[in-house]
C-alpha cells in the first residue's frame, strides 16, 4: 500500500495511506489528490502531499507474547513459510483459533479499532 506525507509548507503534518491522511485532516479525496498534483509539480508553498518510498512491517506474536517486527519476505525467511501460510498467520480465522502459542501476524499500516 502506498505510503504518503502532508506537508504545510515544509512542516510535516500527517503521513500515512490515503485513507489514514484524508480521515486525519478532515479533507476530501479530491483536495488529496490536488495536494498530491502541486507537489509533483514542484510547488512547496501551502499544502502538498508526497508519496515515500516505504516497505510495510508486519509485527509476530507468539500467543501474547510479542516476537519482533520486520518486512513480509524477512519474516517469511525467519520463519520458514510461505506465502499462504504468512496470509493464513494474518487471517481473522487464525486469530479466533484456541491456544494460547499460535503465531499472528499483524499489519502495521492498518487501522485497529
Amino acid at each position: 500500500m502506498k505510503h504518503y506525507e502532508a506537508y504545510d509548507g515544509t512542516d510535516l503534518i500527517a503521513e500515512g495511506t490515503a485513507p489514514q491522511i484524508i480521515n486525519k485532516l478532515g479533507i476530501t479525496k479530491s483536495r488529496f489528490y490536488y495536494w498530491k498534483r502541486k507537489a509533483v509539480s514542484g510547488d512547496d508553498e501551502g499544502f502538498n502531499v508526497i508519496e515515500v518510498d516505504r516497505t510495510p512491517e508486519y509485527a509476530v506474536y507468539k500467543g501474547e507474547e510479542f516476537l519482533f517486527i520486520d518486512t513480509r519476505e524477512n519474516i517469511m525467511k525467519r520463519l520458514g513459510i510461505n506465502k499462504r501460510t504468512f496470509t493464513f498467520y494474518m487471517s481473522p480465522a487464525n486469530a479466533k483459533r484456541d491456544g494460547g502459542d499460535k503465531l499472528v501476524i499483524f499489519d502495521l499500516d492498518k487501522e485497529v479499532d
